[in-house]
């Protein structure tokens, strides 16, 4: 899919007028230059590959971001905590760029069954958006989802029962199983454009460099310095408290896991690597 971003013309008079406009965009406007107007940042992940590190590395290093996100995926009437449409809008107003996240493959197809949710998200959200995808070893995902499976209820009598269980969480996508489901996101955001990919081992090992790179694509200055976000587990009385009080806190997290890279060596029999591999091509069989 070819990302399309909106341009326009932003006359300094109107300046108030136009929402999402931030500070490092004022001196190409008092230039008169034109410029490309982006309102949100779509951090698109499969579960379990670290979307909210990636979340909260960007709104803790850049002052233009809002802090904390929305979840696109909540426009699906599937989900559990669904929006609908005007509640979902109500919830984007504000002069900072936005963080949306979403697990959907890279062609939105997770939404086509609901016409005015796609036509929106294509319409309204994508031209005013640029796209961060994280990958992740797939091997490390598939053992991190299957603990947060796990801790929410749904545990599989082996390893190797969960990899050939068929995906619970889109509607569309039911009919494979973990890593052919693995496979296909992962296809579906390669042929996406215009987009950054970041490992999760680059926000791991190498943050600085990747808060650079996440500066040259949003045009955004980040702080210095760089804030080093470590994603951690809260106890039972910090989760209450950053519910009601989330802007106290640095990170987003739901569950995280150890967000170790490796852990897949001590989950994986070698029945369970040759089965991921005979389902992964080549290219993918390391990242997601």
């Amino acid at each position: 899919m070819k990302l399309f971003l909106k341009y326009k013309k932003i006359n300094l008079l109107n300046l108030k007028k136009n929402e999402g406009i931030h500070s490092d965009l004022i001196r190409m406007v008092i230039r008169g230059e034109t410029i490309k107007i982006f309102k949100f940042v779509i951090i698109a992940t499969h579960r379990r590959s670290g979307t909210h590190l990636a979340i909260d590395t960007i709104f803790n290093n850049f002052n233009d971001v809002a802090h904390g996100y929305l979840n696109l995926d909540l426009l699906l009437p599937s989900h559990k905590c669904h929006l609908n449409l005007s509640k979902f809008k109500r919830k984007l107003r504000g002069n900072k760029v936005r963080i949306l996240k979403t697990h959907s493959d890279g062609e939105f197809a997770i939404f086509r069954n609901y016409p005015p949710i796609h036509d929106y998200i294509m319409k309204e959200i994508l031209p005013y958006s640029r796209i961060i995808h994280i990958k992740r070893d797939g091997r490390d995902t598939l053992v991190s989802l299957s603990g947060f499976l796990k801790v929410t209820g749904i545990e599989y009598p082996t390893f190797s029962d969960f990899l050939k269980s068929k995906n619970n969480f889109d509607d569309i996508y039911n009919n494979l199983n973990r890593v052919e489901f693995l496979k296909t996101h992962l296809n579906s955001w390669r042929d996406f454009e215009n987009k950054l990919s970041i490992s999760f081992d680059e926000l791991s090992e190498d943050y600085s460099d990747v808060i650079m790179r996440i500066s040259a694509y949003l045009g955004l200055k980040h702080v210095d310095p760089i804030k080093k976000i470590e994603v951690r587990k809260y106890n039972i009385v910090e989760r209450g408290v950053r519910h009601f009080f989330p802007y106290f806190f640095k990170t987003t997290a739901i569950l995280p896991g150890e967000g170790k890279t490796g852990r897949w060596e001590n989950a994986f029999s070698d029945e369970d690597l040759d089965f991921y591999n005979s389902v992964m091509n080549k290219k993918n069989r390391r990242f997601l």
